[in-house]
């Protein structure tokens, strides 16, 4: 899997976190296995809801978004997610990612939900379970 970790630049005035996806691009995004890649990224939102983490108040839906865009996604041959941690503009956001302490409490969330992402059975195409 490939889980690209980053902090946004939106406005001052938003903030929280959100998980990137990609969108399904024939040709492109066939190896990522988009359906694993979408429960990769709701593992990673559920566990930095479960850390306390606010969802972004500017961007995707409940903590998730799907993008065409961008080459990290959709050139991965694994599933793959980006993390948006916070947003650097916003000082609230800033404080907790430019501590030390900060990204350490970002880092065990992001772990927590690359364990969980890989503790789902899985079916003979690698697919988790239940994913249609």
């Amino acid at each position: 899997m490939l889980v690209s970790i980053h902090a946004d630049g939106a406005a001052a005035t938003d903030h929280g976190f959100h998980v990137i996806s990609p969108a399904r691009l024939a040709g492109y995004t066939d190896r990522t296995r988009a359906r694993s890649a979408r429960q990769l990224a709701r593992e990673l939102r559920d566990a930095m809801v479960t850390a306390g983490f606010t969802r972004a108040t500017y961007t995707g839906h409940r903590g998730l978004a799907v993008r065409s865009d961008l080459g990290t996604l959709n050139l991965a041959h694994s599933p793959a997610a980006m993390i948006e941690c916070g947003n650097m503009r916003n000082a609230q956001d800033a404080s907790v990612i430019e501590r030390a302490a900060g990204r350490a409490w970002i880092a065990r969330a992001i772990a927590d939900g690359i364990a969980s992402y890989l503790s789902l059975p899985r079916r003979p195409d690698g697919v988790a379970a239940g994913q249609r």
